[in-house]
């Protein structure tokens, strides 16, 4: 799994994974972010899963070649261009990449008609290539098939948790 940063809302759905018998191994981009460190937030305790911070692209590139035969499920394809390559390189590989993405907060994405097209092709081609799409939320399912990604690509996926979480187990990092 490729995420952007550490989140407990995904840390529920690794634990899920390996609980089916499949072997975890998460890659990010960065550290917790400092606003969310602000908040309390720790790196996640990987229970049954491994985790790692990603060293820069060499790192993740070699992660890529060393994992080519896993299934890879990538987040932030929009937020970590390094992503992108990693998908590109296994894809090369003969690696099954699989997309997992929310829908994009449109007020911070440039407008016009040229650069939604662009957009449009970008997420095609990619998803042309990808095994699939997980969407988060209804709301990115029905986004990304306005973007022409094929509804029998596009997996729902929801974010969920198995107990409540509160202020003093997201600072811990167990939930």
């Amino acid at each position: 799994v490729w995420m952007n940063q550490p989140s407990y809302y995904q840390t529920v759905f690794f634990r899920e994974l390996t609980a089916q018998g499949a072997e975890v191994v998460v890659f990010y981009a960065t550290d917790v972010a400092s606003f969310r460190k602000q908040l309390g937030w720790g790196m996640p305790v990987a229970e049954g899963f491994s985790q790692q911070v990603l060293n820069g692209i060499g790192d993740a590139l070699r992660q890529a070649c060393r994992h080519r035969d896993a299934v890879h499920l990538i987040n932030g394809f929009w937020s970590v261009p390094l992503f992108i390559g990693v998908a590109l390189l296994l894809w090369l590989l003969g690696g099954s990449v699989f997309f997992h993405a929310e829908h994009p907060d449109l007020a911070m994405t440039r407008g016009g008609a040229l650069w939604t097209f662009l957009k449009s092709w970008w997420v095609q081609w990619l998803c042309l290539r990808a095994s699939g799409l997980f969407a988060i939320g209804r709301r990115a399912g029905r986004f990304y098939e306005a973007m022409g990604v094929r509804s029998s690509q596009i997996f729902p996926f929801m974010y969920f948790t198995t107990v409540a979480v509160t202020a003093e187990k997201a600072r811990s990092g167990r939930f």
